[in-house]
């Protein structure tokens, strides 16, 4: 697939503000074009998995 210089410049910038790779960005906005349902957020994640980690150490201590 080719296209212009500028609007790859937009897709890495864009993708970049997301945390996405380029790849992850694009396939995104084909399946919401495509009406696929949307991947998680990878950001969203990862901040799941930090309050879940955070709990389950509390857990471990007996706090509450």
């Amino acid at each position: 697939m080719v296209l212009p210089q500028e609007l790859i410049e937009a897709i890495k910038q864009r993708a970049t503000e997301q945390g996405l790779s380029i790849t992850a960005y694009v396939a995104n906005l084909v399946r919401r074009d495509l009406g696929y349902p949307a991947l998680p957020d990878p950001q969203e994640i990862a901040e799941q998995l930090h309050q879940l980690q955070e709990r389950v150490e509390r857990l471990e201590h007996g706090d509450s």
